[in-house]
């Protein structure tokens, strides 16, 4: 997946995944392996709402409707 970008990391209050194609899966799981968000991209820029996320290390995880699949690490401060 190239051209993705997510930011800001560290997290406080959104997160802002730019690049991706409408149709992607993004999960995010926590450090336990809890599933915290999940949902399916309707544009290429996506925003994601972090207040009540609890301060703490994150994975999100992106899947392509073209098979491609990307996983960042993002902190929540």
């Amino acid at each position: 997946m190239q051209g993705v970008k997510i930011y800001p990391n560290p997290v406080t209050d959104e997160l802002r995944i730019e690049g991706i194609s409408a149709g992607t899966e993004i999960r995010i799981v926590d450090i336990l392996g809890r599933e915290t968000g999940h949902m399916v991209a309707g544009t290429k820029t996506e925003t994601i709402a972090t207040t009540t996320w609890a301060n703490g290390t994150y994975l999100l995880q992106l899947n392509g409707k073209d098979g491609k699949r990307m996983t960042a690490t993002i902190v929540k401060q």
